[in-house]
């Protein structure tokens, strides 16, 4: 039985506009095991990306308890949140967010200038990444010379440069073709079963149904 990397308890957060307060997540319980490919679905405004961001290390719930990798990050400074997302969980986004001005080899190997200088192996590593992803020929290129698919498969070498534990994917393929969201989700599927740990929100339940389970998110709460 593999390891849990990830256990939410009785996770909660709301927001004040004005002067209501909107309950986002209302007592969220979650179990990821290293190597496991979940899927979140649900509507719009249900707490998705709340959700990921918590996940993510991006914000910090109101109360409950998170444990990555065993160790309660709820009770970490704001400088080490940072560490450990930096050297643990990697990103991808819908918009890509790559640096306009920046090549595909400078772009992956943005996250290695946030935790060291970028060394010889960090280089290499960029080279084979983007060679991996079938990228090989475009390491100089900037993004607006790749079309989507190519920017999308560049955030994801980024993703993986610090050899992170987890990756979260928010949206992956929403602003993909479909023969380009396929090539993605190959690159996902691969990475899964190379053992990444993947936790992906999407819309699109074609798209889920790649992941290894999918669990439902609505109105702050996962239904069963």
């Amino acid at each position: 039985m593999s390891e849990i990397l990830i256990q939410l308890i009785d996770i909660k957060k709301s927001f004040q506009i004005g002067k209501i307060k909107y309950e986002v997540l209302k007592g969220i319980n979650l179990e990821v095991r290293r190597g496991d490919f979940l899927a979140i679905m649900g509507p719009s405004g249900g707490g998705k990306s709340t959700l990921l961001n918590i996940l993510g290390l991006l914000d910090r719930a109101d109360s409950g308890v998170y444990l990555f990798e065993g160790r309660d990050v709820t009770t970490l400074s704001e400088r080490e949140l940072a560490n450990l997302r930096n050297q643990k969980i990697g990103f991808i986004f819908q918009a890509f967010h790559l640096v306009p001005w920046a090549t595909a080899l400078e772009n992956v190997l943005l996250p290695a200038l946030y935790s060291e200088k970028i060394t010889e192996e960090k280089i290499e590593r960029a080279h084979k990444l983007l060679e991996k992803l079938g990228l090989a020929d475009k390491k100089n290129h900037r993004p607006s010379e790749l079309s989507g698919g190519q920017q999308q498969r560049v955030a994801i070498a980024r993703a993986l440069i610090n050899k992170p534990s987890l990756l979260l994917a928010d949206e992956p393929t929403g602003n993909l073709d479909s023969q380009s969201s396929n090539e993605v989700m190959e690159v996902l599927e691969d990475l899964n079963r190379e053992g990444l740990t993947i936790i992906m929100v999407t819309h699109e339940r074609d798209i889920a149904q790649r992941a290894k389970r999918i669990k439902f998110l609505k109105d702050g709460q996962f239904l069963e």
